[in-house]
């Protein structure tokens, strides 16, 4: 059985290619939910100030943490994309991301609990 080390290094190469491009694809669609979030909060801008009893604090927070978790997944996704596309190296899975958004939602809910 000489090809059974060559198949399973074939298997591992290609799971880690479905790995690669799984997360490239997760961290876009994070960037794609906080430019829903963006947009959400500049729609419901008003609203969302009247809420608060009219301060700024909490729509403030909230684009701010929309824009940050754009920035993050974006860049996150693109350092996976040029890896998967130049069969690179796998970068290490970045968390920040994942941080973010969670943050994002934690403030969405604030701010659109009432709504």
């Amino acid at each position: 059985m000489p090809n059974q080390p060559d198949n399973r290094r074939q298997k591992d190469l290609k799971l880690a290619r479905f790995r690669g491009w799984s997360l490239t694809a997760l961290y876009f669609a994070l960037a794609l939910w906080a430019l829903i979030f963006c947009y959400a909060t500049y729609y419901f801008w008003a609203v969302l100030v009247e809420q608060s009893g009219g301060g700024m604090a909490l729509p403030s927070a909230l684009m701010a943490s929309s824009i940050l978790t754009f920035l993050v997944s974006a860049r996150a996704g693109h350092k996976f994309l040029k890896a998967m596309q130049t069969r690179a190296f796998q970068p290490s899975t970045d968390l920040l991301p994942f941080l973010a958004i969670a943050i994002t939602i934690v403030v969405a809910r604030q701010a659109f609990g009432g709504a």
